[in-house]
């Protein structure tokens, strides 16, 4: 099962406005820090190991993941100094120091209910093969968190074609 994941969590949330224009993964959802909610969420489905891609106000939201992560949740941070640019640009910041391990690509600002990660982790993939899964809404979109399913992933994949 994978136990690791990318959080991509570098970007600024331009389309995201508000007084202080403070990242949105600061802002809070119910009380909570949305970027607490992703790591909370994803350690409850089982995720033990997070790499979070910093980039705009990368203190404050390191910061924020460090005093906020669950317990037992270990997290290393990689740096985006290109966060303007697309998510794709971010996850490969990541890519030294997951190496070959299998992950999870979530985005810091996705909120999900953990049993859709969960069964996204339980994927059986194949070692000698790029394997992805995406979003293909169902039928009963009410049922879907906002967002759609994280994506999963292995460090040879190439972006899904959805």
């Amino acid at each position: 099962m994978v136990s690791r994941a990318v959080i991509l969590a570098a970007g600024n949330g331009d389309r995201f406005h508000n007084p202080t224009h403070d990242s949105k993964l600061l802002e809070p959802l119910l009380g909570r820090p949305i970027l607490l909610r992703t790591l909370e969420a994803a350690h409850e489905a089982g995720i033990r190991h997070v790499t979070l891609v910093v980039g705009y106000q990368a203190d404050r939201v390191r910061q924020a993941a460090e005093r906020g992560a669950p317990d037992g949740l270990a997290l290393t941070f990689a740096f985006n100094p290109e966060w303007r640019l697309e998510n794709g640009v971010s996850a490969l910041a990541a890519r030294t120091l997951i190496g070959s391990d299998r992950f999870a690509l979530l985005m810091g600002d996705h909120v999900f209910e953990p049993p859709v990660l969960q069964r996204m982790l339980r994927t059986t993939l194949n070692s000698s093969s790029s394997n992805a899964h995406c979003h293909a809404r169902s039928s009963n979109a009410s049922a879907e968190p906002a967002g759609g399913p994280p994506v999963l992933a292995n460090s040879r994949s190439t972006p899904p074609n959805c």
